[in-house]
């Protein structure tokens, strides 16, 4: 994740659990795993070189995109604006998908 106010915001510098941030998607998150019958875990962190991600030399991701090709994060989320309101892009092993107006989630896919 990257702050981006409204939709993530940290309460610290150097967040260590998910009660250090705040905003739209910590807060979505929450609800949706305390729902009945709900048998989730997450852990928000921050991307640890800042970046959304892109495709440089050798096809290799760097970024928030990176993080979920090279299977250090499961799922991931960003805020982007595009011009079309959903895109399925499938690029080797990865899904993106635009599922809100709001947002992007990114989720590896395995077969």
């Amino acid at each position: 994740m990257l702050q981006e106010p409204p939709y993530v915001m940290t309460t610290k510098n150097n967040p260590t659990s998910n009660a250090d941030f705040r905003g739209y998607i910590p807060d979505l998150l929450e609800k949706l795993a305390s729902q009945p019958g709900c048998d989730c875990n997450f852990t928000l962190k921050l991307v640890q070189d800042g970046k959304y991600g892109v495709q440089g030399r050798g096809n290799v991701w760097n970024g928030m995109i990176g993080e979920v090709v090279r299977g250090v994060r499961r799922l991931s989320h960003m805020c982007l604006c595009f011009r079309a309101a959903f895109i399925i892009l499938h690029t080797h092993s990865m899904q993106i998908t635009n599922q809100l107006p709001v947002g992007l989630t990114l989720n590896k896919v395995t077969n």
